[in-house]
């Protein structure tokens, strides 16, 4: 659970239960194909056959031997809120300053998702009115709480998405450095590209399903 301290005291950091922070968020395909697995069990069978001599009738021995190794091979993949992913010397916002270049990709294939925000953050207002409903990096009625609307092109409305801001985070990196964002994230210090790519992945099923809505 992630506290955070406020006016009022401490309070506890959303957690949406409907869009976890793990591997199934994720989608178990790119998960493996990232190598992100959080626990993988790993067996491997050996198995080899030997012929030995031939006795009387012309009938062979056959021997066959069987090795089995079994390790479990785990890597956690790290969930961190979106504001500590930002540089610590500048003041997190949840907007900056808008502009089609604060997009970086990461390594989910969502180009054409990312390429359609940069076109929106050509009217910046649009994003800031249309797209958040949660106007403050501290969120809505809770911490971490954001609410988003997204257009559902099948059923031809908006639909209102609720996320937390836990972004999944490389667990290759060394302990002492910063943690980086797998996916998308912004160039500046602000955390609206994450966000929205979130409530797409939530949107889609998982952040595997991303791709596949183009």
């Amino acid at each position: 659970m992630w506290l955070q301290a406020g006016a009022g005291g401490v309070e506890a950091c959303f957690e949406d239960t409907s869009f976890t922070a793990d591997t199934t968020s994720i989608g178990d395909a790119l998960a493996s194909q990232l190598n992100l697995k959080q626990r993988i069990k790993l067996t491997k069978t050996e198995s080899r056959e030997t012929h030995k001599q031939t006795i009387s009738g012309g009938t062979a021995l056959k021997h066959t031997h069987t090795h089995t190794h079994t390790h479990e091979a785990t890597s956690e993949v790290p969930w961190v809120r979106a504001p500590s992913l930002l540089p610590p010397a500048e003041i997190a916002r949840l907007f900056n300053r808008i502009e089609p270049d604060d997009i970086l990709q990461g390594a989910l294939g969502d180009c054409w998702l990312l390429a359609a925000i940069a076109a929106i953050a050509e009217f910046p207002q649009y994003i800031e009115e249309e797209l958040f409903v949660t106007k403050v990096l501290d969120g809505d009625d809770q911490p971490g709480k954001y609410r988003l609307r997204l257009y559902d092109a099948a059923a031809s409305a908006w639909e209102e998405v609720t996320i937390d801001d836990r972004i999944p985070c490389d667990p290759k990196k060394a302990w002492f450095d910063a943690p980086t964002p797998l996916f998308a994230k912004n160039y500046g210090a602000e955390v609206y590209v994450m966000l929205i790519e979130k409530a797409f992945a939530k949107f889609a099923g998982s952040l595997r399903g991303v791709p596949r809505q183009l």
